[in-house]
């Protein structure tokens, strides 16, 4: 979202990189914050189900901080449960995702969108999230936001996890849930540019 506004709005670009680095650093202090209340329960878990941590199939206890394809749902990824999700469709969905909310956002918060429904953007913004999470999330557990997976990722490997949370996807840590949202984000600003700019535009023109 930061990355779409400094390229599709007026957001200042010299605020990027200190936005990006202030959302990863929350990111990671919200993981270790999680892992400090839950960390008992999560280790029962893991005990109850004979999951290793850090070891071949210990993705069913760290998707609790980064995401995975298909949805864990608390179990080990099987390669053949791989195959119902393959890297090519991951990255589509999570792109296809990013781009929606970002529109969604643009459009809820554009001042000249004289159509807009004034005060409920945070209401329709929220309930966007929840209709992408309820169809994404089976498929891609519905990360978009790098800051929300990369940083959790990065603390879930220094927690034990090890290399599992680089490896269990291949590059698809990088290529779904860093790329993906990053394009989509800005993929979405276009669309909110070069179309539904010009549609309430328009609308607004006949009334006037």
């Amino acid at each position: 979202m930061t990355l779409s506004m400094a390229v599709w709005s007026d957001f200042p670009k010299s605020r990027v990189i200190p936005y990006a680095v202030a959302q990863l650093l929350g990111a990671f202090a919200a993981a270790a914050v999680l892992h400090l209340v839950f960390g008992d329960a999560l280790r029962a878990y893991e005990q109850a189900n004979g999951i290793v941590r850090g070891g071949l199939g210990s993705e069913a206890s760290a998707m609790v901080f980064g995401q995975y394809y298909p949805n864990p749902g608390g179990e080990a990824i099987p390669p053949d449960k791989q195959e119902t999700v393959p890297m090519w469709r991951a990255f589509v969905i999570e792109f296809i995702g990013t781009a929606v909310l970002v529109a969604v956002i643009f459009g809820l918060t554009d001042h000249k969108n004289s159509g807009r429904p004034m005060g409920l953007a945070p209401v329709l913004i929220g309930l966007t999230v929840t209709l992408l999470i309820s169809l994404f999330g089976p498929l891609t557990m519905a990360s978009f936001n790098p800051a929300r997976d990369l940083a959790p990722r990065i603390f879930s490997s220094l927690a034990g996890w090890g290399v599992v949370p680089f490896t269990v996807n291949s590059w698809g840590w990088l290529t779904v849930y860093v790329c993906a949202p990053i394009t989509g984000g800005v993929a979405g600003g276009a669309l909110w540019k070069a179309c539904l700019t010009k549609l309430y535009r328009s609308a607004h023109d006949e009334l006037v």
